[in-house]
């Protein structure tokens, strides 16, 4: 469904147009909710105390986090594993989860092997290639990834150089842009099997960031792909960008950590928004839809920059949110939520992207 044909099917449900000097946009992505189980995939960085904040979780709460899943009965599986279960049909358990890591900090090796394996769980460590060395303080050693694959750990694919794969060189054709990302991820799986002798199809986006012809081509090549954005994993339809709940931070706490485990799925219907935003789409409309069924919609809420989203009524069991303030330059989401019968909440996250107002890229913070 392009663009166009979703406003028309919006303005068709009673949804007034809006201005388009507010800079609204429909962007083409309407989230069905049926109600099933999910999987939840936890991301964690560094586990350590001396590291940037914002992908740091602490050893004393990354073991709170796994004392809590132990307690409460969680089935932790094997990531590849439970994808293909998913593919083949087969519904997750009430209480699934898998672990996951970026980067392949040091701390993975020296702080969360040991508890992971206290605990007899299984991980994913997605590697840039490029880092990887034998001399690194940073970055984890072809041997020790070696040994944590020996132990049941999957090591997974995180490009070669880490890079921010929807950014164009400069006068680079789309053709060439797409062959050289394509390149990156090709050449980071070849060197993964060159050391460990086979590597996952598996793939996380750095930074989360993505772009729908980038999606298709990796798709096509047989990846499965991870996202930065948050929300559970739908059995009923796996997401072409698949979420990951983000633990570093302030987002490690463990009273909201109970609510993320536990959380229920907005499952898409397998197609990708691009969420790079074009220089008016400064406060993009996101639209759900909710099928025949007992659903409290009265407690449906958004939120994003600037706090609490507008929600406006496009049909009997249909919405689009949009934010009262117009977003700026870099990456933000959109998050929703609504709590079903049992206390549990669906959650759903989309990402945005916002170039400089002169069209420059972003600088990371």
């Amino acid at each position: 469904m392009n663009s166009t044909s979703f406003y028309t099917d919006r303005c068709r449900l009673g949804m007034p147009r809006l201005k388009s000097t507010l800079g609204y946009l429909l962007l083409g992505l309407i989230i069905f909710v049926s109600p099933v189980n999910a999987l939840v995939i936890l991301q964690y960085h560094h586990i350590d105390t001396d590291t940037p904040a914002i992908t740091s979780t602490s050893p004393e709460v990354f073991k709170a986090h796994l004392e809590y899943l132990k307690v409460h009965d969680y089935e932790v599986v094997v990531l590849e594993q439970a994808l293909q279960e998913k593919i083949a049909g087969t519904d997750p358990l009430e209480r699934t989860v898998a672990i996951t890591f970026d980067d392949a900090f040091t701390s993975i090796f020296e702080t969360a092997f040991p508890l992971l394996q206290d605990y007899q769980y299984p991980f994913t460590i997605f590697v840039s290639t490029d880092f990887i060395s034998e001399n690194s303080k940073q970055y984890l050693s072809w041997q020790q990834l070696s040994e944590m694959a020996g132990a049941g750990a999957t090591i997974a694919n995180h490009t070669r150089s880490h890079l921010h794969m929807v950014r164009k060189k400069p006068g680079e054709s789309d053709a060439i842009w797409l062959l050289r990302q394509t390149q990156e991820v090709e050449q980071a799986q070849n060197i993964i099997e060159t050391h460990l002798g086979s590597a996952s199809r598996m793939l996380a986006l750095p930074y989360g960031e993505y772009e729908p012809q980038l999606i298709y081509r990796l798709k096509a090549l047989s990846y499965s792909i991870f996202g930065q954005q948050s929300g559970a994993v739908s059995a009923a339809d796996l997401p072409a960008v698949i979420p990951r709940f983000p633990m570093g931070g302030r987002y490690s706490d463990l009273s909201t950590f109970a609510t993320k485990v536990n959380t229920r799925a907005f499952p898409d219907q397998g197609k990708v928004i691009n969420p790079i935003l074009g220089k008016h789409q400064v406060r993009p409309l996101l639209g759900l839809s909710f099928p025949d069924g007992n659903w409290r919609l009265k407690d449906l809420a958004c939120y994003g920059p600037g706090g609490k989203l507008t929600l406006k009524k496009t049909s009997a069991s249909s919405f689009a949110a949009y934010s009262q303030q117009d977003l700026t330059p870099g990456r933000s989401r959109y998050n929703c939520t609504m709590p079903d019968q049992n206390g549990r909440f669906y959650w759903f996250s989309q990402i945005w992207m916002m170039k400089r107002a002169n069209g420059a890229w972003y600088p990371e913070p």
